[in-house]
Order: C-alpha cells, then structure tokens, then sequence
C-alpha cells in the first residue's frame, strides 16, 4: 500500500515524456491555471520531478509523486514513488501516539474495573475511523495520479 512504486511505460524518448509532463505543471498554485491544461503543480526537470496534483479543493492527503524518466526499450519509462507530505506524517504520527495512549489508559483502566469495557475498543474504533479517513482519500489520489500520467504519455 505505502512505498508502493509507479511505473508508467511509454514509446516517447525520455526528453519527450519529460517535456509533455512540463508543458502540464506548473511551479506553484497561486498562478492562474486553466484545469485542462494544468494537470500537476511542481517541478520537472530532465534530472526527475517532483510534482503534486492539482486540485479544485484543498486537501492534506494528496500524494507528492517524486521520480525520474528512464531512457528504455523502444522508448522510455516514468518511475516514481508516491508519499504523503511531511507536515501530514507528522501530525499523523502524533494524533495516531496520542489515541494509543488514551487506548492504554482505557485498557488499565478497564482491567482495574474503573471503567466500562467498552471504553478500551472505543478508542480503538476512533482510531480505525480515523486511519479510514486519511488512507482512503490517499489511495484514491494515488491511483487517480498514475492514470493521469498514464493517459499523458499515451
């Protein structure tokens, strides 16, 4: 699910797919951009790229999609590794530490007869409710990426 690879091959020489996922980013979203044009905002560069993509709605979950173009047999192949952003993670990390600790004093608390037993799988169900709300929306980014690079090196 996570660290999972992007591999798009194409019959476009390296220098062609590096320039048609150029001519569809832009360097930053406070430009204006037409959305039929604009497909990702970022960086590309003949070393890689490193590229995000463009939505109409603000969103923490979508993927930053790092990568290079590889020369290969009769043309050339996208290679690219999504991730979250970093502020994410972290605040992930943190909200995911936070509800293990309330879990275990749950948990304690339960086992002691201080608190009803429910009280331990509560927590546990925020926790998957949460984790839910935040993998969902990534994965879905994730593969709706990959088609469009896909259907952009066709």
């Amino acid at each position: 699910m996570f660290g999972q690879m992007i591999s798009v091959p194409t019959a476009l020489s390296p220098e062609e797919a590096t320039a048609r996922l150029a001519a569809v980013t832009t360097p930053s979203t406070l430009n204006y951009y037409d959305t039929k044009k604009v497909l990702f905002f970022g960086k590309v560069s003949a070393g890689g790229f490193r590229i995000r993509p463009l939505l109409r709605f603000r969103s923490s979950f979508i993927p930053v999609v790092e990568g290079k173009i590889l020369e290969a047999d009769g043309g050339a192949v996208l290679v690219a590794r999504p991730r979250l952003i970093r502020f994410t993670v972290a605040f992930l990390l943190f909200w995911s530490g936070a509800l293990a600790v309330i879990f275990l004093a749950a948990l304690g608390a339960a086992v002691r007869g201080k608190a009803p037993f429910w009280a331990p799988l509560a927590v546990l169900a925020m926790l998957g409710a949460g984790t839910a709300l935040w993998v969902v929306p990534y994965l879905i980014s994730v593969r709706k990426t990959e088609e469009r690079l896909r259907t952009l090196l066709e």
